[in-house]
């Protein structure tokens, strides 16, 4: 259909420009729905698109090496990509909840301190935090994406702009290195 639409590489006008977007919406509606799934509006993602699509139309030259439909197709897919990733960029940082008005029993029943399951999840939390604090920032992110966010590797490349061999190389060697700083000490006796 989008190709019917564009193979005459027509001027612009609105209303062929909504059928075009209606078609893209069509296309990309598994980014569009991770786009909804992190909190962003339909609305301002179709108003992004919207933008996208009369700005690129408007830059295309006829006669060049590309034609109308796949200079939209690219520029669409680098729009949405874009508001992926600065999304990501302006999350506000979360939330600190404040403990200065409860009273010690209230917190005593949020954490039982007295637990020793508790300080072991503690320390394990800052072994884990420590170790990541020595990977490099891809190596981070890879990890972040992929085991924190479920992300598949593909996507997980595509976020961070590698491509997938250079982000399961990331992920391999940063599981390495992890595996290695969270490594639990020796025993005494078995230290050499």
């Amino acid at each position: 259909m989008l190709s019917k639409l564009l193979a005459s590489n027509p001027a612009y006008s609105d209303a062929l420009a909504e059928q075009v977007l209606e078609q893209y919406v069509k296309i990309h509606r598994n980014r569009i729905s991770r786009l909804e799934s992190y909190g962003i509006e339909l609305d301002d993602i179709l108003q992004e698109m919207r933008i996208t699509l009369w700005r690129q139309w408007n830059r295309w030259k006829p006669g060049g090496k590309i034609n109308l439909q796949c200079w939209l197709s690219y520029r669409m897919r680098d729009a949405l990509r874009t508001l992926e990733q600065t999304h990501f960029k302006r999350q506000p940082p979360s939330e600190q909840v404040s403990t200065e008005d409860l009273t010690e029993e209230q917190v005593d029943r949020i954490i039982d301190t007295d637990s020793p399951e508790t300080f072991a999840l503690i320390e394990r939390r800052e072994d884990l935090l420590h170790a990541l604090s020595r990977l490099n920032h891809q190596q981070v992110a890879c990890v972040a994406l992929r085991y924190g966010l479920g992300y598949p590797i593909e996507d997980t490349a595509r976020i961070i702009h590698l491509t997938p061999k250079q982000a399961k190389a990331q992920l391999h060697e940063a599981l390495q290195k992890l595996s290695s700083f969270l490594q639990p000490p020796a025993p005494e006796g078995l230290q050499q």
